[in-house]
This record gives structure tokens, C-alpha cells and sequence, in this order.
């Protein structure tokens, strides 16, 4: 076997035909031909790296060089391998096709040459794909883009004077934003024409959590279209359980039904899409009745739902009263959090009860899922569904483990699309680029940006961070919420469980005072309940009198 050698890829074609080539591929990355295709469809051929379990799709064309230059195993010029490829395989082959495919072949690490890692091999395979997932992300952002300036009445003046093309994501900088008053008040300037042509059209408002509640639109199979990109980043969700039954739990305010405040629709009624049964729910699941945990259960056992969505904090009451009850249960393949962030707490609670993993979806009313948290913890976006930035307070991308507000573009969302859309929510950027994905991916949603608290040297503290000191505590809690009295005073409010003891106020206390620091003064206090926010939603910090300076720092 020959050892590679690189190519001058500035080589003007005509330049190259006498130009020869070593070429192998590695002992561990195979050809594959696919069977039942026609030999003129292209992409039937695959190559399959053992080392990463990546595969790579080729066309005809890329396949009858590589099937030449093994066939043959001798040194060639760039004129013998394509005519080789005419006569041997009937395919036409230009020499920058064939200093085209080297050069990929040597950027995914796929050709024998000097020993690498699989650790490296890994990085340069990943390093190839993100970069064309970005050129697909410019692709598309620009088609839409264009269409955004000549089709709705709200962009043409809004990207007014602005490219409608990008080629790098860098550029999407010098795009305007768009923020929840430019929603509210244009929506009318957001809808396409001919929409009343769509047979599924979904009006939805949002939970009014942050504000006033917002009204959006989506049409046709955007919603399943987009839920089912998110979700087949997580390994746990393949085709089979994509489309099994599921069940939901969460607010009734955010259930999604015709009548949101009432909690107590038939079973018929709450079954959605022929699979998705959203279960009856209350106001508060601090006092989730038990023959209301029942029925669910037994709701559960008739539909047997392959995996549960919920709001954690809801789902928390059910997974306590299935291991205090221990009821026969189907069989359950994963638990998905949603609609705020989920505490560790309710998580353990919810992987315990249910005897399976939960992962974590990021999503917003205005747009559907957006990300999804997968094995290695970070949160990940589909490359054609979105694309989402994390700011600081002048719009500049933060540093890789720091923390800033949240901006999404939607890519596949003809009505009401949002570019530069300014949520209220704040993540942090990934420490370190994934080594699993090249889709782009952040550590961890962080919270409300006003649900912020304050230590008592001014530093911000969000939801997340909060709910990782408290959560160390061992048992006892069953929902709690951190309350900013003034600069140096905070109370812990929480529902207690059966567990609860003078050591865990102890407990409690010392990683609070580990968190806030020394000048701050910190109370525990049981209470009987907590109760959730008009939308529904649990508010795991936030200060009682808000201070502008602190949500003003994004």
C-alpha cells in the first residue's frame, strides 16, 4: 500500500493531468456499495470509518475514483485516473473532481498517512462536518433571507439597506434583531399570503411568563417536523419510539388544550395526533390530589407511552406517589423535561421512578423545540431547524463557559419566522467544542433573566446556579424557591417531604452560604406550599423587589 502525499490543490486542472497520485485508504475505513439502487443514482455508495463509526455518503462519480485507485494500486497521474474511471467504470471524471475528493478524504483523516489518534481522527472528522453544517446553515438562512425581503411587510423594512446573503455565521452579527414587541405588534406584517391555503393551521399564544401573553402561528407539519429533528439528536429517540404513544404532563395553563384552565377533560379529548395523551393536571402539584395521581396512572396503563413529557416540576408529584405506591407501570424508554428549568432534585426523581434516563428540551411557543440535551449533558440544535446565539449586553458572542442571553433564528418557520428573535432566557456557552456532534451545541439553559438574584457583592446568580447548590442537598426537599429579601437577606422556601430534618435545614444553609458568600444572611423556612406564577410556572430564585441593574447586564 502506498503512503499518501499531499497535492497542490491551487493546481490549475490543465496543470494536473500529469501529476500523479498515491492514494490508499486506511485499513479500517471500508467501501460499501448500497443494494437495490440504479447505478445512476448517485449516493449509493458508502464510506465507513471503523475507528469513529462515522459514515459518508459518495456519489458515482467519487466512488469510481476511490474503486480505481484500489482496483489499480499503482502510482497514477491525475489523466491515467480518469480515464481509468471511463473505461472501468463508465464514469466521467474531470481532474478537480479527483483533487476534490483527496482533499476531503485527507480533511476527514479517512486516507493512510502518518499514525493519528482516534482522539484526533475524531476532531478532524468533527472539524469537517461543522463546516458543512455551516455552509448549509448560510444556505439556507440566505434563501430565506430573501424570501423574508420580498414576502412580509415587516422584513422589508427591517432588512432594508442589509445582504441578503451571508456566507459565514459571523455575518448574521450585522443583523438587526427582533424582539417580542416587534411580534406583538406586527404579527400582521408576519403572515405570508395564501395562508388560509394551509389545512393545519395552529394558532398558539405564549404561557405569559415574562409578559403579556403573545400570539404565533404555525402551519402545516412544521411543529411533528421540528419536534422529530430535535429529538433524533439524542441517540435514546430512534424511529421506533418517535412515533410510539406518549403521554404529557405539565400546566394546565401550557397543556395545550381548547380549554387551558380546565382540568378535568375527557380521556377522548386529551388524545392528540392518535398518540399523544395529555394527562389532566392542577393548579398546584404541591397538592396534587391522589385520586387525580390515580387516574393518571391508570390513564398511563390504557395508553402505554413509551416516553413521558412533562413539566418537572408537575411530574415530580407522580414519580413521588409511584415510589411511595409502587404501581405496575408500562415501560418506560426515556423522561423529557420541558417548559422551565428542571431541577436536579426532580430530576433524580423522575430517572427513579420512572427506571429510565431524562433528558432536558429547550423550547419556546414562538418556535417549537429548539434543543435537546444529549448523553454527554450539553444541549444540542438541529442545523436546519435553528440557529441560536448566546450575547452579552452589546451583542457579541460570549466567551466558551460564560454565561448571556439567548437569541434564535428559525429556519424552517415560514409563518411568523424570527430572526435574531430576543428571548428572556439566558444560557451558557459550551467550555469546550462537543466530541460527540458537530451540530452546535451550549452547556445548559440557565434560567428567566428575571427570575436573577444578586449575591451580596452584586454578582448575578441565575436559576441554574442556584438549584446547583441546593440540589446537593441529600433529601427531604420536595420543590423550593429562593427568595431575595433586600441586598443581604434571602429566604429558602420549601415544600418539605416525609425525609426532612434538622440536619437538612443545616445542610441547606451551608451550601447557601457557600453560594452567596459570608455577608449574606440566609432563613429556611418549611412551608406547606409554593405556589406557581400565573402561567403555571415554578421560579426556583428570583428577588422580590427586581432590580434593573442586575437583568440589565444582558
Amino acid at each position: 500500500m502506498h503512503e499518501s502525499r499531499p497535492i497542490d490543490i491551487n493546481s490549475e486542472p490543465e496543470d494536473m493531468l500529469s501529476q500523479s497520485v498515491l492514494f490508499s485508504l486506511r485499513s479500517n475505513v471500508l467501501l460499501y456499495e448500497l443494494p437495490g439502487l440504479r447505478s445512476e443514482v448517485p449516493g449509493q455508495f458508502l464510506l465507513t470509518d471503523l475507528v469513529t463509526g462515522q459514515h459518508f455518503g459518495l456519489s458515482n462519480e467519487q466512488a469510481a475514483i476511490i474503486r480505481t485507485l484500489q482496483i489499480l494500486q499503482e502510482t497514477l497521474s491525475f489523466g491515467d485516473v480518469s480515464e481509468a474511471c471511463r473505461q472501468k467504470f463508465g464514469v466521467p471524471v474531470d481532474c478537480s473532481a479527483i483533487q476534490a475528493l483527496l482533499k476531503d478524504l485527507d480533511d476527514l483523516a479517512l486516507i493512510k498517512s502518518k499514525s493519528l489518534s482516534r482522539e484526533q481522527i475524531v476532531a478532524r472528522q468533527l472539524k469537517y462536518r461543522r463546516a458543512i453544517l455551516e455552509r448549509l446553515q448560510c444556505d439556507h438562512l440566505s434563501s430565506l433571507l430573501q424570501w423574508m425581503k420580498t414576502s412580509l411587510e415587516f422584513y422589508k423594512h427591517k432588512l432594508a439597506g442589509h445582504p441578503a446573503r451571508i456566507t459565514r455565521l459571523e455575518e448574521l452579527l450585522d443583523l438587526p434583531i427582533t424582539t417580542r414587541e416587534d411580534v406583538r405588534q406586527n404579527l400582521h406584517k408576519l403572515l405570508p399570503a395564501g395562508l388560509n391555503r394551509y389545512s393545519n393551521i395552529n394558532w398558539r399564544s405564549t404561557s405569559g411568563t415574562t409578559s403579556e401573553r403573545m400570539q404565533t402561528v404555525h402551519v402545516g407539519d412544521y411543529l411533528q417536523e421540528v419536534t422529530q429533528r430535535v429529538l433524533h439528536l439524542n441517540p435514546c429517540f430512534d424511529v421506533e419510539i418517535l412515533g410510539s404513544p406518549m403521554c404529557v404532563l405539565t400546566t394546565p395553563v401550557c397543556s395545550g388544550l381548547e380549554c387551558h384552565m380546565d382540568m378535568n377533560v375527557p380521556y377522548e379529548r386529551r388524545l392528540r395526533y392518535g398518540r399523544a395523551l395529555f394527562l389532566n393536571s392542577v393548579m398546584n402539584p404541591v397538592h396534587f390530589p391522589e385520586e387525580k395521581l390515580e387516574q393518571i396512572i391508570e390513564e398511563m396503563r390504557k395508553h402505554q407511552p413509551r416516553y413521558l413529557y412533562c413539566n418537572a416540576s408537575y411530574a415530580a408529584a407522580l414519580a413521588t406517589y409511584i415510589l411511595q405506591k409502587q404501581p405496575k407501570l408500562p415501560r418506560f424508554k426515556t423522561v423529557l423535561t420541558s417548559y422551565e428549568v428542571t431541577s436536579k432534585i426532580h430530576k433524580r426523581l423522575l430517572m427513579q421512578a420512572f427506571s429510565c434516563p431524562s433528558f432536558e428540551i429547550y423550547g419556546l411557543t414562538e418556535v417549537s423545540q429548539a434543543a435537546m440535551e444529549c448523553e454527554d449533558g450539553k444541549m444540542y440544535v438541529p442545523h436546519d431547524t435553528h440557529i441560536i446565539e448566546i450575547l452579552d449586553r452589546d451583542r457579541r458572542p460570549v466567551r466558551p463557559g460564560e454565561v448571556g442571553r439567548l437569541y434564535i433564528t428559525s429556519l424552517r418557520k415560514y409563518s411568523v419566522p424570527l430572526l435574531r428573535y430576543r428571548t428572556t432566557d439566558l444560557a451558557r456557552a459550551a467550555s469546550e467544542p462537543s466530541t460527540i456532534r458537530a451540530e452546535f451545541c451550549f452547556q445548559r439553559i440557565e434560567g428567566r433573566i428575571g427570575d436573577l438574584i444578586a449575591k451580596p457583592d452584586g454578582q448575578f446568580l441565575t436559576p441554574r446556579m442556584v438549584d446547583d447548590a441546593v440540589s446537593r442537598c441529600e433529601s427531604g426537599i420536595g420543590w423550593y424557591s429562593l427568595v431575595q429579601k433586600n441586598e443581604h437577606s434571602y429566604r429558602l422556601y420549601i415544600v418539605p417531604t416525609p425525609e426532612y430534618s434538622n440536619r437538612t435545614e443545616g445542610q441547606l444553609s451551608a451550601l447557601l452560604a457557600e453560594l452567596l458568600g459570608p455577608e449574606a444572611m440566609i432563613s429556611v423556612e418549611p412551608v406547606k406550599e409554593i405556589r406557581p406564577g400565573s402561567s403555571g410556572k415554578f421560579r426556583l430564585c428570583y428577588q422580590e423587589e427586581p432590580q434593573d441593574s442586575l437583568q440589565n447586564q444582558f
